[in-house]
This record gives C-alpha cells, structure tokens and sequence, in this order.
C-alpha cells in the first residue's frame, strides 16, 4: 500500500516540475506567479512522501524477562538510625517495569513489586511483596488478604498497611481518592519455588489475589522473571 502512495506522489511531483518547464504564459508576472505555486506544490508533495514512507527502524518492545529485570534491580542499605545502621541491605525491582494500570472491573489502579531484605550479620532473607493500590470510594477498603497458588497449592495471608493516603478534594460525590501501600511477607522456600518455574526468555506471569475488608477482591501479579532476577542476586550476594 504504502509504495502504490509513493509512486503516486513521485509521478505528480515529476508532472508539477514537467508543466512549470513547459508551460508558455502571456506574460512574466504571470508565469513567475505559477513558477512559485508549482514549485510550492511540488515541496509539499515531497513533504507527504517522507510523511507516507513507513518507518522501519521503529523501536521494538522490551522483553521483559529476567536480564531485563536484573540489571533494573536497586540495592539500599537499610536498617534504622543507631547501632542497626547499614546491617541490612534491600534489593528490589521497584524499577524494574511499571503495572500500574486501570482495572476496571474492579475500579481500582494497581501496581507491584517485590523486594528482599538482607540481614548482612546472620545472611538472613526476607522477601515482600509491596502493592499499591489507589481507587475512589467514600470509605476505605483495606486490601490486606491475599490469596496465591504455588505448585498447586491454595495459600493465604494477611499483609500489613504501610502507609494510606486520602484526598476528598473536589466533587465528593463518588468518594475520595484513596491509595494504599500493603506489604505481604512471602517465605523464603515460597519463592524460591515460584522462581523454579521460569523458562529462560519467558514473560510469564505469578498471579495473586488481594481482598479488602469491604468490597470485591481483584486479581494482580509479578513476573515470574522478576522474581527470578531477585533471588538470583540474593544468591551471588
């Protein structure tokens, strides 16, 4: 399609240049006056065929598997002020790609990431999964339950608010808008496992399901690359 346009455009582009040669005015104003329209036409026929010609160096999608996530990983120290200073430090793939995404059967914005605290005195591992959650609504809903499945196994949990903002600003009709930080501590072994499953190059999904107190649960995930990518690193710590 897009070279059928091109011949087209070059055969009245060569016409226009044809007919300013070729054409016997009367008069010297007015052969100049159609020498500048054709030549006008002429570069704006040129100006369409760059438009028409497609672009073949187009940027291709990111794969995001897990070299993808492992080289966005962000490492902190971590430990409060005083004598735990700089014992632990947290490795996370905070940056690693944003989910954040309207979802609308359950009216609600969600994102994902997971993270992982080492103790650096005992080599200790803690992993979490931190959601953010942000939707309006006139009372909170508290999305602390969440439900996962790994090798076939229902398990279920509680997490913990971290942090919660609320801004009724503006028309209160429909609710506030809310946003809920809620950390889930996963087991060690646990997510070993879910890291066992990744096939090299895969873009498989870990799902999840988070519950509130009041309201319909919805279902959320993590890349199974991503998982991969952290327990990795911890490894070669």
């Amino acid at each position: 399609m897009f070279n059928i346009i091109e011949l087209n455009i070059r055969y009245a582009y060569k016409l226009c240049i044809t007919k300013v040669f070729n054409f016997k005015a009367h008069g010297v104003m007015q052969k100049n006056r159609l020498i500048f329209f054709y030549l006008f036409l002429a570069l704006f026929l040129q100006s369409c065929l760059s438009v028409s010609t497609p672009n073949t160096s187009a940027t291709q999608p990111v794969s995001l598997d897990k070299a993808y996530f492992k080289i966005r990983l962000t490492t902190t120290t971590g430990g409060s002020d005083g004598e735990n200073h700089g014992k632990t430090i947290i490795f996370s793939t905070i940056n690693g790609y944003n989910k954040q995404r309207l979802l609308t059967q359950y009216n609600v914005i969600g994102d994902s990431y997971i993270s992982a605290t080492v103790n650096k005195t005992t080599d200790e591992v803690t992993y979490q999964i931190d959601s953010i959650i942000e939707y309006k609504d006139h009372d909170a809903r508290l999305y602390k339950h969440i439900n996962y499945t790994v090798n076939g196994r229902q398990q279920s949990d509680d997490g913990t608010l971290v942090d919660q903002l609320v801004d009724c600003k503006g028309n209160q009709y429909s609710g506030c808008l809310r946003k809920e930080h809620i950390v889930f501590t996963m087991a060690q072994q646990t997510i070993e496992q879910i890291a066992k499953n990744y096939t090299e190059g895969s873009q498989d999904k870990w799902r999840y399901t988070l519950s509130p107190d009041v309201g319909k649960s919805y279902s959320t995930y993590l890349f199974v690359a991503e998982i991969t990518a952290l327990v990795e690193a911890i490894n070669e710590y």
